[in-house]
């Protein structure tokens, strides 16, 4: 089954892709690359880099991080045949849509979340904490701010790695 996709909510360029190429499904409202925030939530997944800078112009300037690319996969390119049919298959993959940044009722608040990861794993990157809490669904925005809100009141430390990429190793502040 086949979606449209595109790099951003701003972005032209509109590709066509097979639902089987997407990995790592979740809702969020900032895109990949130059990370531009939008209004609502949107479906993004990722796909293989070089199918990327193929179907969406993917630059590459932002990383191309473990050879892979966010993408968004819009609803309103996707509401009729023969893409509503693959649209459908990974809304039922993805699950519930949140309207805003608040956590589901069994959800632990992500800051404990990540104190928790930290104290269970010890010192972990910036993309192992957020690939571990997207798989509970937590976004990454609230993931994003969590850690920078940590960060500022001392509970956790940035220690190795370049500022808010992927690699950066995040330890629990001893004190």
């Amino acid at each position: 089954m086949l979606v449209l996709i595109k790099r951003s909510a701003r972005a032209f360029t509109v590709g066509e892709i097979g639902t089987d190429e997407i990995s790592g499904l979740h809702w969020d409202n900032v895109s990949g690359g130059v990370n531009q925030r939008q209004g609502g939530f949107s479906l993004y997944g990722y796909i293989d880099y070089a199918r990327a800078a193929e179907l969406v112009d993917c630059s590459g300037m932002h990383g191309g991080c473990g050879r892979v690319a966010k993408i968004m996969v819009p609803a309103s390119l996707n509401r009729d045949e023969p893409y509503r049919e693959g649209y459908l298959e990974l809304l039922d993959r993805v699950g519930y849509k949140r309207i805003g940044h608040y956590r589901y009722p069994e959800q632990k608040p992500c800051t404990k979340r990540i104190l928790g990861v930290l104290k269970e794993h010890g010192p972990q990157t910036r993309k192992e904490i957020r690939d571990m809490l997207r798989q509970e669904k937590y976004p990454s925005v609230q993931i994003a701010r969590a850690l920078n809100r940590m960060e500022k009141d001392g509970r956790i430390l940035y220690k190795q790695g370049s500022s808010k990429m992927p690699g950066q190793i995040i330890a629990l502040n001893t004190y």
